[in-house]
């Protein structure tokens, strides 16, 4: 089963290439319920992020004045990092591209099965909106 991560894809997202607010995503994603990321039992508690930022906007998207976004799926690993960076779809590939370099970087208290740290594949969408 895969999760979707909340957070960067509401209508109150920070934006793209700010910080992310650890203690608002970790809300976002509580909200959702920890059966929501454990519902195939592959964990019992869910994930919570440590330490993020959102992805840069790129430079060449700002100066025309271009919006977009991008899907990422990844694994958050027992140690807390990311791994298995996939970038499912992006209206543009530098979207894709920027949002990859971003979660590479995210680490995480990893979700939990049995109180044993475990592997869990997750996606998350982030907007890249031009205001």
């Amino acid at each position: 089963m895969i999760a979707l991560l909340a957070g960067c894809a509401s209508s109150g997202a920070p934006y793209a290439g700010g910080s992310l607010r650890e203690d608002e995503f970790n809300a976002r994603m509580a909200s959702q319920g920890t059966e929501y990321y454990c519902a195939s039992g592959d964990c019992d508690t869910a994930p919570r992020l440590i330490r993020g930022r959102v992805p840069e906007f790129p430079a060449v998207a700002v100066l025309e004045r271009r919006g977009g976004f991008a899907s990422v799926a990844f694994v958050i690993a027992k140690d807390g990092s990311t791994r298995d960076i996939e970038v499912l779809r992006a209206s543009e590939p530098v979207f894709g591209e920027v949002s990859k370099r971003a979660v590479k970087l995210w680490r995480f208290e990893p979700a939990t099965k049995d109180g044993e740290p475990v592997d869990l594949r997750v996606i998350q969408q982030f907007p890249f909106t031009i205001r």
